[in-house]
């Protein structure tokens, strides 16, 4: 019973370890990071516009919103191409450090 308990620890601390890694490297690109920034103040600004009822510049808003969605849109295209590509060529992806399962073990410990 005491084997079965510690192989489903280190199954679980190796399921725990690898969404980190993957989640650190998912990240969006920061030049998307960028816009979507952007994007958020535009919609708070749009927001605030449809209140005052300037629907003229409402639309101006809008329609820059959606060219702000459709750059972030091609810029995560273009990063996961990119990953896809390096895997292909047989570059590494992620790995797993000894930080990384350190993280784990001591964040299980607090």
């Amino acid at each position: 019973m005491i084997d079965y308990i510690f192989i489903m620890v280190a199954i679980n601390l190796i399921d725990e370890v690898g969404y980190r890694v993957r989640l650190r490297h998912a990240q969006l690109p920061e030049e998307a990071r960028e816009l979507e920034k952007e994007l958020r103040q535009i919609t708070q600004e749009n927001n605030e516009v449809v209140c005052g009822q300037d629907f003229e510049k409402a639309g101006e808003l809008r329609d820059r919103e959606m060219d702000l969605k459709t750059q972030i849109s091609t810029l995560v295209d273009k990063n996961k191409e990119m990953s896809k590509a390096k895997t292909e060529a047989g570059e590494e992806g992620p790995t797993v450090t000894e930080a990384d399962i350190q993280h784990i073990v001591l964040s299980g410990v607090e």
